[in-house]
């Protein structure tokens, strides 16, 4: 999930990186829907990181877990 979680986000950094350099060239005034674009992806960028934060503190969590109950994990 990881690493699913690492695409994706890649990719919303690669889309918002676009349209922020579609809106740059077009002016703010001339382009509504790439500045719109370009806030939808960065949203989307926080909504991910965020996910990908979560996901990688609940692992640490459930690890240090297991260690201190003394319950050995597969890896």
């Amino acid at each position: 999930m990881n690493e699913q979680l690492l695409t994706i986000l890649d990719q919303v950094r690669r889309q918002r990186t676009y349209w922020e350099r579609q809106k740059k060239k077009q002016g703010s005034i001339k382009s509504p829907r790439s500045e719109w674009m370009a806030l939808k992806f960065l949203r989307l960028e926080a909504f991910f990181q965020a996910r990908l934060e979560l996901h990688v503190h609940s692992t640490i969590t459930n690890e240090k877990l297991y260690e201190d109950l003394g319950i050995e994990t597969i890896k």
